[in-house]
């Protein structure tokens, strides 16, 4: 019986390392974890109730069972956790369809086993004995697996979603924020360069005006630089002329004062 009940835990305890590096998540894990061991406990239940002796048969039924309730439960896991096709109601349905089909073949091809060596071969006693725990720990298994363990996955789907919505909302607000920062910063820069742009332009208006009269200035000399030497030479002449009758009127002037 010690060897019996030490192959027990290390099936046990294997099947839940494996677990966990399948899934690498905690939650998930231990629903399956759950889900199996309350399948051997309502095994071992229906044991004591229908006096099924503890023996190397049934202890073999046990662990047949373990591996059956990890074969639905990843089933429901994978479907929930790995596609991403429909909603989650809509992949438990379609998980729930093939798990209920497997654990209903199963439990009818027991149940058949049972009745057969129960009323046929009656010394049989070692596969009644599977049959009947299979059965009805596969019954178990279909109460820990589509109401527990489908209940636990459900939770803890939403709760994830919720906790990526709100990564996604404080990242949208970080984001809008960050938006109108640099809204404000251009528009800052924006007016500093439509002021630039003003001064500029300015500054150039300013600069041809300046240039205009410069232009003018110049063609102003070289029109003077322009005019011909003999008009220039009788210009000087007639100036000449002006200043030499200026002066005998002034020297008469002082001649008449000074004979008075």
């Amino acid at each position: 019986m010690g060897q019996i009940y030490i192959a027990m835990i290390f099936a046990f305890l294997f099947m839940a390392i494996t677990v966990f590096i399948v899934f690498r998540e905690p939650v998930p894990s231990v629903a399956i974890i759950l889900a199996a061991l309350c399948d051997i406990l309502i095994a071992l239940g229906g044991m004591s109730i229908f006096k099924i002796p503890l023996s190397i048969a049934s202890v073999g039924a046990l662990l047949m069972l373990i591996g059956y309730s990890v074969d639905t439960d990843i089933l429901l896991t994978t479907r929930l956790l790995k596609r991403r096709e429909g909603t989650v109601e809509k992949r438990a349905k379609n998980a729930m369809y093939t798990g209920l089909t497997m654990s209903f073949a199963a439990i009818a091809a027991m149940g058949i086993l049972y009745a057969v060596t129960r009323i046929i071969m009656p010394e049989a006693t070692t596969l009644s004995n599977i049959s009947a725990v299979l059965v009805i720990g596969l019954i178990g298994d279909i109460l820990s697996t589509w109401l527990m363990n489908l209940g636990i996955l459900k939770t803890y789907i939403d709760w994830r979603q919720s906790k990526k919505q709100e990564k996604y909302n404080v990242g949208s607000s970080s984001s809008k924020s960050k938006s109108s920062k640099s809204d404000e910063e251009k528009s800052k820069l924006s007016f500093k360069d439509k002021l630039k742009r003003k001064t500029e332009v300015e500054d150039d208006e300013v600069m041809t005006k300046i240039q205009e009269e410069l232009d003018k200035i110049d063609n102003m000399g070289e029109s003077s630089d322009n005019i011909p030497k003999s008009e220039k030479s009788s210009n000087k002449k007639s100036n000449k002329k002006q200043k030499n009758k200026g002066n005998k009127r002034k020297a008469k002037k002082q001649k008449g004062k000074g004979g008075k």
